[in-house]
């Protein structure tokens, strides 16, 4: 049962008894009072006392009346106005005349009463008030008043314990309620606290079923959250300090060759025109790894920034690869590597940005190059229509990746174990980074399998003629 109509009940619950208690009470001790001072052997008239009201009448001397009244065990009590000439009752039935009023009662004749089990007779004459009142002790138990004083004060009585067992109750039950509902409440506060300090290892119970369940479970969930992303935090500022330790190195390298061999130059060591050429040609072969070098950077820079835009166009997708095989394929010899393309029949459009994917191409061409591990090196790019995608693979015939590490393949900063670590150390562990968000910025997915090789299937929304 939720909380919430717990508390709910347990109200009304109290409400019922506050109000009912008191009621069944009460009523219970009147009906009480009722059985025993109005029983059958307490409401007949005393059998001597129309003896006694013939004496009334007879209106003797009042010594005379007490005498011929107290052989009839009555008591007689004489008032004129409101001052008492002659009492003889006792504190019982003194309390009992205090009740009556002298004007109630009928000139010269004998009225006869019963209260509280006491036989009276009484009339008025002359301007004064005459009362016989039978002397026998009260019933045994009877209340120091009347039946209503005495019902009124045991009322007040049991309903005064009645409240104060309400109250007790009340209050034993919403401290139990209040305990199991802060319960979770002081766990969540201490859990806050512990994250404010750093601690994100412990976790809050949450086996207990209650409304706060959720709120448990989702703080819990945020912590392991938080955690995650601390770890990630941790591993990614790893990262990029050994980034920069390893562009430190990758640039201060070809830095170094152009230093050299423009020295060269100016030294005069390069003395032949060919020997001339050829320094030109490494220091300009190093000035475009740094530009490469550097490129990267720059882009991973936009996208980390989120200042980067696609200048898109629609694009034959086959036509886009038959120009960069066309641009690369000289480099890719002079490193004794040869690129293949293959297509199937069709327009094979798409909207794509040219420079930015023609780098996507690069990248994984770069990448065969550095870890394929094969000579000669043969790459394959195969262009189709699959659906309403277009497909492009681009495959080398390498040594492949082992299958643990395939799924990290496009972490940012990732280089992997020694063996797919260049030579020269080279790397910066961006470059594949940067194809999977160039290609997802299309639209588009990019995945990697080991087939003879690594193959990187691409696949891009297609276009129709129009569109």
């Amino acid at each position: 049962m939720k909380l919430r109509k717990k508390i709910i009940l347990t109200n009304v619950i109290t409400l019922l008894l506050a109000l009912m208690i008191p009621f069944l009470a009460g009523s219970s001790m009147f009906r009480a009072s009722q059985d025993k001072f109005y029983a059958p052997d307490n409401i007949r008239l005393e059998e001597h006392i129309f003896t006694a009201g013939e004496i009334l009448m007879q209106q003797s001397a009042p010594d005379a009346m007490c005498a011929a009244l107290d052989d009839l065990s009555y008591r007689l009590y004489v008032l004129r106005g409101n001052d008492v000439v002659l009492r003889t009752i006792d504190p019982f039935q003194q309390r009992l005349a205090s009740l009556l009023e002298p004007a109630d009662w009928p000139q010269d004749t004998v009225q006869y009463l019963l209260i509280d089990g006491c036989s009276i007779a009484g009339l008025s004459s002359d301007g004064a008030v005459y009362l016989a009142m039978h002397s026998a002790a009260p019933p045994k138990g009877a209340p120091e008043g009347t039946q209503f004083e005495a019902f009124h004060r045991r009322f007040n009585l049991v309903g005064l314990i009645a409240i104060v067992l309400v109250l007790v109750c009340s209050t034993l039950l919403s401290s139990r309620l209040l305990k199991k509902l802060l319960r979770p409440v002081n766990a969540l506060v201490r859990g806050a606290g512990r994250v404010a300090a750093g601690d994100l290892s412990q976790r809050i119970d949450a086996s207990r079923e209650d409304d706060l369940k959720p709120v448990v479970s989702a703080f819990n969930e945020m912590q392991a959250r938080l955690q995650e992303q601390r770890v990630q935090s941790e591993a990614s500022e790893k990262a990029r300090i050994d980034m920069i330790a390893g562009i430190s190195h990758d640039l201060r390298t070809p830095l170094t060759s152009v230093k050299g061999y423009i020295k060269g130059l100016r030294d005069g060591v390069a003395n032949t025109p060919e020997k001339q050429a050829r320094y030109l040609d490494v220091a300009y072969r190093k000035s475009c790894d740094m530009e490469a070098l550097l490129q990267k950077l720059f882009d991973f820079s936009r996208m980390e920034t989120g200042n980067w835009q696609l200048c898109r166009e629609m694009v034959s997708l086959s036509a886009f690869a038959a120009d960069f095989c066309a641009e690369a394929q000289e480099e890719l010899l002079q490193k004794g590597a040869a690129l293949e393309l293959s297509s199937t029949p069709g327009a094979h459009l798409t909207s794509l940005d040219r420079g930015q994917m023609n780098r996507v191409l690069a990248n994984l061409t770069e990448n065969a190059l550095k870890y394929a591990k094969v000579q000669p090196l043969q790459l394959t790019i195969r262009v189709w229509r699959e659906y309403d995608a277009e497909r492009l693979s681009f495959a080398d015939n390498g040594a492949g990746v082992p299958e643990s590490q395939l799924a990290q393949l496009f972490d940012e900063f990732w280089r992997g174990d020694a063996s797919r670590s260049p030579k020269n150390g080279e790397g910066s562990g961006l470059g594949l980074y940067i194809s999977k968000c160039i290609v997802q910025a299309h639209g588009g997915t990019i995945t990697v399998k080991n087939e003879n090789g690594l193959r990187f299937d691409v696949t891009l929304p297609a276009r129709e003629d129009g569109q």
